[in-house]
C-alpha cells in the first residue's frame, strides 16, 4: 500500500499546478455613488453606478424590482443600456474595467461573476431582460445568462485562455440581447481550469506490474503463514 501510495503521488505531480490570478477588489467594494465605480475598477464607458441594497443608480432612484442583499455582501456595480438611446457618440451601454496580474499564458482560466436584474424607476423606466458579457483586451469572451426583471443573483461562469500575463478585463451588457435595462454584478473572480496531462503508457504497465507484485505478496504471505 505505501509503494502504491507514494507511485500515485509522484503520478500526481504530473498534473499541471494551478496559478493563482489577481483581480483587484473583485468584491466591487466601494462607496455608494452615481457615475461612480469601486477602488480598483475604471469607468471603460458612460455612467456606471455604485450600489447597495438600499441604493439605486447611486442613490435617490427606486428599484423596479426589490433587491436583495449580494452574496458577496455590500456594494455591488449597476451597469445600464438601452439600444436606441446614444450617449457620447455611442449606443447606450455602460462598461466597467479593470487589470488582471500573474496570468500564466496558454493557462485555461474561469471567470465567474454574481449577477441580478433589479432595474431601475428613472426616465423612461429601465426593466427589460438582459444579459452580462465579459470581455478580454476588449474581445468577448463569454455571456451570462439573460436576467428577467425580478431575477435575482445567480453565479455565471465564462473560460478563456490567456495569451499574457496581464489582461484587461471588462464587462457591459450583451449588445446581441439589448434592452433598456439596468443589471447589477458583484463578487468578481478567477480560477484556472486545470487539465489532467495525459499519463503515458508506461505509467499503466508499472501499475499493472505493481499490482502483480502485491498479488504475488499477498500469496506468500498466506502460504508462510500456513
Amino acid at each position: 500500500m505505501r509503494l502504491f501510495a507514494m507511485t500515485f503521488a509522484a503520478i500526481g505531480l504530473s498534473v499541471a499546478s494551478a496559478s493563482a490570478a489577481t483581480i483587484t477588489n473583485g468584491s466591487l467594494t466601494g462607496p455608494v455613488g452615481n457615475s461612480v465605480v469601486p477602488p480598483g475598477w475604471s469607468i471603460a464607458r458612460q455612467s456606471p453606478d455604485t450600489n447597495d441594497v438600499n441604493n439605486n443608480v447611486g442613490g435617490g432612484i427606486p428599484f423596479a424590482a426589490t433587491p436583495s442583499v449580494s452574496p458577496d455582501g455590500g456594494t455591488w456595480v449597476g451597469i445600464g443600456g438601452d439600444p436606441i438611446a446614444v450617449v457620447d457618440g455611442a449606443t447606450f451601454n455602460e462598461s466597467i474595467a479593470t487589470t488582471i496580474f500573474d496570468l500564466v499564458p496558454n493557462t485555461n482560466y474561469v471567470l465567474s461573476w454574481y449577477a441580478a436584474n433589479f432595474g431601475a424607476e428613472t426616465g423612461p423606466g429601465y426593466t427589460g431582460a438582459g444579459a452580462i458579457q465579459a470581455l478580454i483586451d476588449g474581445t468577448p469572451i463569454g455571456t451570462g445568462g439573460l436576467l428577467n426583471l425580478g431575477d435575482g443573483w445567480d453565479l455565471q461562469n465564462v473560460g478563456f485562455l490567456a495569451t499574457s500575463a496581464t489582461a484587461v478585463l471588462s464587462f457591459q451588457l450583451d449588445p446581441a440581447t439589448l434592452t433598456r435595462s439596468y443589471l447589477s454584478i458583484d463578487g468578481v473572480s478567477i480560477r484556472t481550469s486545470v487539465q489532467p496531462i495525459p499519463l503515458p503508457a508506461s505509467v499503466f504497465l508499472l501499475l499493472g506490474g505493481l499490482a502483480t507484485l502485491g498479488a504475488v505478496g499477498r500469496r506468500r504471505a498466506r502460504r508462510d503463514a500456513a
